[in-house]
């Protein structure tokens, strides 16, 4: 039984052998390089057996990360140049349209002013309580008597024609029916 033991131990080590001759063959790959690094890093006498597979991993790693950072800087260079050419232009124009519209709109002749028109607010609802007049409206209650005075006398009451009304051009006031003079009325 003895024998059968060391073929199957024999056996054995030529499959190890064969296997580690593989990762030798394959150390180039990046996951199988990085897989190798990890294994070996955590058994001391193994990295001390297989010592130039160790450094060949580690090898192949950097040359990954290099040839990694080569590409990053490649493509940083690209997109800049990329972007100079096609990108920064269009938005050059872009600024320069606005700053001209901008000046156009400056030079337009501004709008006349209009004569501001006083909005009236719409109806209040009225307030129960009983409100007290403001000062304005009790200074213009002498006005409304005087007016409800001359109605009641009948001179604000006559009624005057167009002709009466408008004056002749280049005169003065018009000259009413009785004599008097009313003055000169324009229509809006």
């Amino acid at each position: 039984m003895n024998q059968t033991n060391g073929f199957q131990q024999n056996r054995r080590w030529q499959q190890e052998e064969a296997a580690w001759m593989d990762l030798y063959k394959n150390v180039e790959d990046l996951t199988v390089a990085e897989q190798i690094v990890e294994l070996l890093e955590s058994d001391a006498t193994a990295r001390h057996e297989h010592l130039a597979l160790y450094l060949q991993a580690k090898g192949t790693l950097k040359r990954c990360n290099a040839a990694r950072a080569r590409n990053q800087r490649v493509g940083a260079a690209v997109r800049a140049a990329f972007s100079l050419v096609f990108v920064k232009p269009f938005k050059l124009l872009g600024k320069a349209r606005s700053a001209v519209a901008d000046m156009a709109v400056e030079m337009l002749p501004q709008p006349p002013k209009t004569a501001e028109v006083m909005l009236v607010p719409a109806k209040p609802k009225r307030a129960t309580t009983p409100r007290r007049k403001p000062a304005a409206a009790k200074q213009a209650e002498p006005a409304q008597v005087q007016v409800a005075a001359l109605q009641q006398d009948g001179e604000l009451g006559k009624k005057l024609t167009a002709a009466e009304l408008a004056p002749a051009e280049g005169a003065g006031p018009a000259q009413a029916a009785n004599g008097e003079t009313v003055p000169n009325v324009k229509s809006a």
